[in-house]
């Protein structure tokens, strides 16, 4: 198990080991443990694509109500987004097909 003092090092921790996990399982010999193995990897590929994609709108659903909670809420928000957007292909077409400009226009 991942273990770190911060949430930031158990992710980098758990998102190491996926990837070894898959270098490994492209390399196996054995054809039944090498598709098992990369069939296990789809799916998580699956469930970290799914949740990349649930945080970047859950981003776009916190700038839209942050105006209310002041302007500390608003630029966290913007932020965090811009990271998101910056660091990753995948990230910025979830929050584009969110209807991010619109929402940050609205911001």
């Amino acid at each position: 198990m991942c273990q770190g003092p911060t949430l930031e090092e158990r992710t980098r921790c758990a998102a190491g080991a996926a990837i070894e996990f898959a270098v490994a399982a492209s390399r196996v010999q054995n054809e039944e443990l090498r598709s098992a193995s990369l069939q296990l990897m789809h799916e998580g590929l699956a469930a970290w694509e799914e949740h990349g994609k649930h945080c970047a709108l859950c981003m776009l659903e916190a700038l839209q109500s942050a105006a209310a909670a002041g302007s500390y809420a608003m630029h966290d928000a913007l932020w965090m987004l811009q990271q998101l957007a910056e660091r990753s292909a995948s990230s910025k077409s979830w929050i584009l097909c969110g209807r991010g400009v619109e929402v940050v226009h609205c911001a």
